[in-house]
């Protein structure tokens, strides 16, 4: 007997990949739709559902019809793109989202969010859910995740909204890789590494989500992190000395470092071309963000359970695996 039906969003991403063997591992039936059909077929091998599909296509929300849970993961979450292609993924899909769980009497949508929407180019710390949100946010995942977001908690659904602060862990192919990519030629420090961000473990975030299945309030939005607030250059120094790789620090002015990265990102407006930094990246290398994570303690029950430190141990030897492979 199962524990319930579950239809997760981007089941071949990072946190949802990790999401769905969780919750077959705990007895749940998964459904998941993703685009990576390699890591699907993997997801098949376990027993779970993969079925290949794009958020905004509404042939979705049919899918959908006999689960209970919706976990909404999926997202296009680059820090650079068309906005087109972030509104189409991100409000569009979340919007199919909704519909499909409307017409199929869904108990509970799980909404996976960003803290993204927090950042305004200061130094903020120890957030709460109800402070302010900036008039003009940081980009435009940031935008079209927040207009999702409004729209998921304006629902006549039972509904949690989940904001977790940095994802890593094994699987991980964001911030740990690019910071382990940018070390060939130098890691970018600025303002000495002082800023104070927060991390979280993926399976502290899949834990948070498993909480809010039987835990929390309808239309309740939860702040997620490992509540182990480090300095930058802290956590930096810390994962390459586990990986036992000589950190290369490359100091860089703020003022000039913002110069660049907006003529590089307005370059690649004009040739469609990825850039290698962005103004937003250099914000988060430079501006303190901290989460206050006791609305989840006390509504969700949630607390980490695995900390940074191990799972960074649990990060590098996966890495190194990989790393022997190739």
């Amino acid at each position: 007997m199962t524990k319930g039906n579950c239809f997760v969003t981007g089941g071949t991403g990072f946190l949802g990949g990790k999401l769905c063997t969780t919750l077959k591992e705990l007895g749940y039936n998964v459904r998941t739709i993703g685009r990576n059909d390699s890591k699907g077929n993997l997801l098949k091998e376990l027993d779970i559902d993969y079925i290949h599909c794009n958020l905004e296509d509404k042939n979705m929300i049919k899918l959908m019809e006999g689960y209970d849970y919706v976990i909404h993961c999926g997202a296009k979450s680059d820090l650079w793109g068309k906005y087109n292609e972030f509104y189409n993924s991100n409000v569009i899909g979340t919007n199919n989202i909704l519909d499909g769980c409307l017409m199929h009497k869904v108990k509970r949508l799980i909404y996976i969010s960003t803290p993204s929407i927090y950042f305004d180019w200061t130094d903020r710390i120890n957030i709460k859910e109800d402070d302010y949100i900036p008039n003009k946010l940081c980009n435009d995942y940031a935008i079209t995740k927040y207009i999702a977001e409004k729209n998921v908690l304006s629902s006549n659904l039972f509904k949690i909204v989940l904001r977790p602060r940095g994802i890593f862990g094994e699987g991980d192919n964001s911030i740990f890789p690019r910071l382990i990519e940018s070390n060939r030629k130098g890691v970018p420090i600025i303002n000495e590494g002082k800023a104070l961000t927060d991390v979280t473990y993926v399976s502290n975030v899949v834990y948070a989500i498993i909480q809010s299945l039987n835990f929390g309030v309808d239309g309740g939005v939860y702040n997620i992190t490992n509540g182990e607030p480090k300095h930058l250059i802290e956590l930096l120094e810390e994962l390459f000395d586990k990986l036992g790789i000589r950190i290369k620090k490359r100091k860089i002015n703020y003022n000039v470092a913002m110069m660049m990265a907006n003529i590089i990102e307005k370059l690649s407006y004009a040739t469609n071309k990825k850039p290698i930094i962005t103004p937003y990246s250099i914000g988060l290398l430079s501006k303190s963000l901290t989460l206050n994570i006791d609305k989840a303690r006390d509504e969700l029950k949630y607390s980490p359970k695995i900390s940074i430190s191990d799972g960074m141990n649990r990060f590098v030897k996966m890495y190194n695996k990989l790393e022997l492979r190739l």
